[in-house]
């Protein structure tokens, strides 16, 4: 089973990104993340409907658990678009390891990816 995984403060100015930049390098790096993207156009809701589509399955996901910032109302957290927000899928057997990786940023679990 993958994990899906929202990472990133909306909040956050650009320069308060690169600790979430940096960590979500290294999770990739060492192999604990089989896919990201971005949700600076549409929004998480789009990036996993891209993930999704690109990879020929489905997603079951649960947009309440979103992180999100302190102005946005939790109907629009999907489609909040933010140049420091991802969305990434891991492994279950490498979720501790990638919290671990995260700890004390932002990030929070979303859902998981399910067969086509």
């Amino acid at each position: 089973m993958r994990v899906i995984c929202a990472i990133g403060d909306p909040d956050a100015i650009t320069a308060d990104t690169a600790p979430t930049y940096r960590a979500l390098h290294r999770a990739i790096a060492s192999g604990f993340v089989t896919s990201c993207h971005d949700a600076s156009d549409g929004g998480l809701a789009l990036a996993v409907v891209e993930m999704s589509r690109g990879a020929l399955l489905s997603a079951d996901v649960d947009f309440t658990h979103v992180p999100g910032g302190a102005d946005v109302r939790p109907d629009r957290r999907p489609f909040a678009e933010c140049s420091g927000r991802h969305l990434a899928t891991v492994p279950s057997q490498h979720i501790g390891a990638f919290e671990a990786l995260l700890a004390g940023l932002t990030f929070a679990r979303i859902g998981t990816v399910i067969a086509g």
